[in-house]
């Protein structure tokens, strides 16, 4: 038990130590300010956090609440300290270094609120224009689009209706979201103590969690619904996993490939993916047209003006010798969408003849269409990668949770 403590601990500073160099590269060559005051408070916390893992290896102990109060530390200063910093600049950039123009005002943090504040007003999200001076200087297409599914437009809410403080930024409620469904699903989880301090490290407290959560956000509280979900289903409580699942299918796409996995084996499941389904048709009734070109078009490159989503992929490579030619361009997006369907059939008709599927099983499918969809999608971010690495991380943890 004792050595494997001491690995665990020798794990945590390889992570801590990767984490502290990623941050490192973010500070010397982001060109985001945002990005950069993440990286700036988060290497030290990654730094001290790889001296205290080390530290906690040499000791010949039971080392799980060392590690979980080391890793509450680095949480601490690599999540809450920058996103406090970061969301006061943004109410006051005056007072933030080099604050010309809002810098601390994300793009998906600023339509999401603009958003909320249109259904406020009463209009339609989907044709709203956001003319916030916090976009000015980004691509034209951002202000146009609102890119998500209705579910998100919760998180703009506080904003919208108490625009003045700093604590209604959306990145305060994707954080509250996440820490309640982390904790729900870590109370949940099967597995020992040291497998639920890996899966919260995997969720917040490595880079992959922590930079979103600072600087945009809205990838994280998905993701925590979907280890929710995973773990609910692990637990045979199937009508819970479906609710989880379908309110992160309800905030972006994303996340529509894990429900879709978990729909195999759970009839609630599949009671949810529809029930997800009406939503989004109910919210595309009142202009159709602008709900497709921001949802569906927008994110795959075939709308008029171009998305600012640059992250070379396999299907960005195969397109770009069209360039602006319409035609052939919208052809061969279709052609890649139709093989990274063809990819989902397959992955769901494969998990389908299984005759035991279990959570690990339905995570590491849902990685697998996800990371189809990353490499041949048009248009991406590498930010998105986060949903395959989580996932099939999970899946790797919750494997060995039955195996422990």
């Amino acid at each position: 038990m004792e050595r494997d403590s001491r690995h665990a601990a020798l794990v945590d500073a390889l992570l801590y130590g990767g984490s502290a160099l990623f941050a490192v590269l973010v500070l010397g060559n982001s060109s985001m300010l945002r990005n950069r005051t993440w990286a700036e408070f988060a290497w030290p916390s990654y730094a001290a956090g790889t001296v205290g893992a080390l530290a906690l290896a040499g000791l010949p102990l039971r080392l799980v609440r060392a590690r979980v109060a080391l890793a509450t530390g680095v949480l601490i200063g690599a999540v809450l300290v920058p996103l406090a910093v970061e969301v006061k600049w943004r109410t006051e950039p005056a007072r933030a270094p080099a604050a010309a123009l809002h810098p601390y005002g994300a793009s998906e943090i600023v339509v999401t609120e603009g958003a909320a504040l249109a259904l406020l007003e009463g209009r339609d999200p989907y044709s709203a224009r956001f003319m916030s001076r916090e976009l000015e200087g980004r691509s034209p297409s951002t202000g146009r689009h609102f890119p998500y599914l209705p579910g998100m437009i919760a998180f703009g809410l506080p904003h919208a209706l108490v625009p003045s403080t700093p604590w209604s930024d959306a990145r305060v409620f994707f954080l509250l979201a996440t820490l309640a469904a982390g904790a729900v699903a870590l109370a949940r989880w099967r597995g020992p103590p040291a497998q639920r301090l890996r899966a919260l490290q995997v969720l917040m407290v490595l880079p992959t969690g922590a930079a979103a959560l600072v600087t945009g956000g809205d990838d994280i509280p998905v993701l925590a619904l979907c280890l929710l979900a995973l773990v609910l289903f692990d637990r045979g409580r199937l009508a819970g996993s479906a609710v989880a699942a379908a309110a992160a299918a309800s905030l972006k796409l994303t996340a529509w490939p894990l429900l879709l996995m978990l729909a195999v084996p759970s009839r609630r499941a599949r009671a949810a993916f529809a029930g997800v389904a009406v939503v989004v048709l109910v919210a595309a009734a009142a202009g159709p047209a602008d709900f497709v070109d921001d949802v569906l078009l927008f994110p795959t490159g075939l709308t008029n003006l171009p998305s600012p989503a640059a992250t070379t992929t396999l299907g960005s490579v195969m397109i770009a010798p069209v360039g602006d030619t319409s035609a052939y361009r919208v052809v061969l997006t279709l052609a890649l969408l139709a093989v990274a369907a063809a990819v989902t059939v397959f992955v769901f008709a494969a998990l389908a003849r299984r005759r035991q599927i279990g959570a690990s099983e339905a995570a590491g499918a849902a990685a697998l269409v996800l990371l189809a969809l990353i490499v041949l999608a048009p248009v991406a971010r590498a930010g998105y990668l986060v949903y395959p690495l989580d996932l099939i991380a999970w899946a790797a943890l919750l494997r060995r949770a039955h195996a422990s």
